[in-house]
């Protein structure tokens, strides 16, 4: 500049030279410019140092550069005057102060120039606050980001675009315990097995083709040979023009969940098993009532698919009188969590699918459910039923009952014959005696008849008028005929208490060769009465060997309970004379056929099915308890034998009984 800075005035219309260029660009520049001495005193500033230091340009022309530089600053002014001393320039960033005391951060650019013949420096300053703060920021993200990264649990890596490791956090290099130098710039194919890289490597190129995220849980085999479950998520890296450079990737260890799912898995694989493989009805309910498992066994014993009752209230399966009793007993317990049946064992009745009742025993547990409090504040909980169905085991005990109680009718039935037999013997013995007597007596009557003749009858009137009041004639004509029918009567009696000394035996049952025929007799002779009166014909058809290894007792029992039915079955038909009972037996395939038919009502199909279980009778109340089919069927398979029924309706039943002829059959 010819003239210098000193003689920078406005320019003039007229004055175009260059001098006045330079006046106008000192004047209207955007950036700050000060003209100082060597000792830092100001000789000139622009309107922008005034307007950004807040100063007028007669107060900046009364301070030194030290005044408008932060203290930091402005200690160093020595130095900087030296470098552009020395070099005729200098760059450099600093800090001013303004006149209300904020700090600017700015870019300055000196020159040493002549101020009114004086060596001087022209600093031209750019405010570069907004750049410095934008700088910081960045800087601050990027701390919070590297912070972020190397605190994180995850595992991040990035990789370019040939798969080579870029970057990886800490807690990648623990996991591949390696250091971060051995991993940058190392490929999936140098730290992990070929199979196991090359599917990381197809990852990271359908990654980057289709710009889409990939998230998944795979197994990740460690160098050392350790298998790690992780959860995979990796996403394409773009550059600032948003094309695609290569991956970014994000793993974490999820190997303890993974073992802990499994775990579960298995455990309830085993509780799943253990209730379906249990005999007994396993069901589960929420503190709602509703049912929420329903295994196998509960199935069997309800009549339900488990489809049909989870989701459903309990009630369902309970009779209705019990669902009054659940429903505020439930309520009870949910209110006070004051337990009267849980935990215990209690014996209750089940209604199943067919609407039938049926005696079960039932176990309660309640169960930690794991959810959410409910609105009362307490822990939420199920209800855990083990059910056994008590139908077979009271049927056992009812037929237990019942054999004590006809052990019972032996014991004094044995007893009773054995008292009946000793004056029946004597009753008979003497019978024999007053039937050789009274025919001795007869005979002599004859003899006195005969000698007296002749004799006057007025001697003979006294014996005339006693044989008048005798009936001395009719005596004479019955009383041989009497005493047969005696006779008669003592032998059945005999033979009566005979059948009941067989058949009411105390005796341990043992298996012993038995003669069926005695049987089939001893057991007629105890209905005899009642076959008489009624008129039934009966036809014994009995094979040539008859004899069977069993426990003659009970063989006695079912043949006995097999002609009963008989004749009530003809006794049920309503004819009041009539009928017939055929008893038959016979030995085939290794095996003895007792047969027992009859001409009665029959059985109704629908009841064939139920015929032998206990109680159940078609029979009228008072007639019968429903035991004697159901003892009979327990009797023959106690003997490894079977029975088999086929009827039709008023026309009559047939009853057969198959005993192997080597039946192991032995009790002692």
């Amino acid at each position: 500049m010819a003239r210098g800075i000193d003689s920078l005035d406005a320019p003039q219309a007229d004055d175009v030279g260059l001098e006045g260029w330079a006046r106008l660009l000192f004047d209207r520049i955007d950036d700050a410019i000060f003209v100082h001495d060597l000792e830092g005193q100001i000789l000139e500033a622009n309107p922008a140092a005034c307007h950004r230091l807040g100063y007028t340009r007669e107060e900046l022309l009364r301070l030194n550069t030290r005044d408008i530089d932060a203290p930091n600053f402005a200690s160093a002014f020595t130095a900087r005057l030296h470098d552009q001393l020395e070099h005729g320039g200098f760059r450099c960033e600093g800090q001013h102060r303004t006149k209300d005391g904020r700090i600017l951060h700015v870019d300055i650019n000196t020159s040493a120039i002549d101020f009114r013949g004086q060596p001087a420096v022209l600093a031209v300053m750019r405010d570069i606050s907004d750049r410095k703060r934008a700088d910081e920021a960045m800087r601050a993200s990027e701390a919070l980001y590297q912070s972020l990264v190397e605190s994180l649990p995850q595992n991040i890596f990035r990789k370019d675009r040939e798969g080579r490791i870029t970057f990886c956090n800490q807690r990648y290099c623990q996991s591949l315990k390696r250091p971060l130098l051995e991993l940058l710039g190392k490929t999936d194919f140098d730290l992990f097995p070929a199979p196991l890289a090359a599917k990381y490597r197809a990852d990271d190129t359908k990654v980057m083709e289709t710009g889409q995220m990939l998230e998944a849980l795979e197994e990740h085999k460690l160098p050392t040979g350790e298998t790690l479950y992780v959860h995979v998520m990796k996403i394409p890296l773009r550059d600032h023009d948003g094309n695609v450079v290569g991956t970014q990737g994000v793993f974490w260890d999820e190997t303890a969940r993974k073992r802990a799912e499994e775990a579960l898995l298995e455990s309830e694989r085993r509780y799943r098993q253990l209730t379906e493989a249990t005999i007994d009805a396993i069901i589960v309910a929420d503190q709602k009532g509703v049912v929420a498992l329903f295994n196998p066994a509960a199935e069997r014993i309800f009549g339900y698919r488990a489809g049909e009752v989870v989701g459903q209230p309990l009630q369902m399966l309970m009779p209705p009188k019990y669902q009054q009793l659940h429903r505020e007993g439930f309520a009870r317990f949910l209110n006070t969590r004051e337990a009267r049946i849980i935990g215990r064992t209690v014996e209750v009745e089940g209604r199943r699918k067919d609407g039938t009742v049926f005696p079960l025993e039932i176990a309660l547990s309640v169960l930690q459910a794991g959810g959410p409090p409910g609105p009362d504040g307490k822990p939420a909980i199920q209800f855990l039923g083990a059910i056994r169905d008590l139908t077979e085991r009271n049927r056992i005990r009812s037929m237990l009952m019942q054999n004590e109680k006809l052990a019972s009718i032996g014991l004094l039935s044995a007893g009773v014959a054995h008292e009946i037999n000793n004056p029946l013997a004597f009753v008979g013995n003497n019978l024999v005696v007053l039937d050789r007597d009274v025919k001795s007596l007869l005979k002599l009557l004859d003899i006195y008849q005969e000698a007296t003749a002749g004799a006057g009858a007025e001697a003979l009137r006294p014996a005339a008028e006693w044989a008048e009041d005798i009936d001395l004639d009719y005596l004479r004509e019955n009383l041989p005929r009497m005493l047969d029918r005696t006779r008669e009567g003592i032998d059945r009696v005999s033979r009566i208490v005979q059948s009941l000394r067989g058949l009411a035996r105390t005796d341990t049952p043992q298996a012993q060769d038995t003669n069926l025929a005695d049987l089939v007799d001893y057991s007629l002779e105890m209905i005899r009465g009642r076959i008489r009166r009624r008129g039934v014909e009966v036809v014994k058809d009995l094979g040539p060997d008859s004899r069977l290894r069993c426990v003659s007792t009970q063989i006695g029992q079912v043949i006995l309970n097999l002609l009963v039915n008989a004749l009530q079955a003809i006794e049920t038909k309503g004819q009041e004379v009539g009928g017939a009972i055929t008893v038959r037996t016979r030995r085939q395939s290794g095996e003895m056929l007792i047969e027992v038919s009859d001409n009665g009502v029959g059985i109704d199909p629908v009841h064939l099915p139920r015929l032998f279980d206990p109680f159940f009778t078609t029979k009228d109340v008072g007639e019968g308890t429903g035991l004697g089919l159901s003892i009979t069927h327990n009797i023959i398979t106690g003997h490894n034998g079977r029975i088999e029924v086929t009827s039709q309706p008023h026309v009559g039943s047939t009853f057969r009984v198959y005993i192997p002829l080597h039946s192991s059959r032995d009790q002692g």
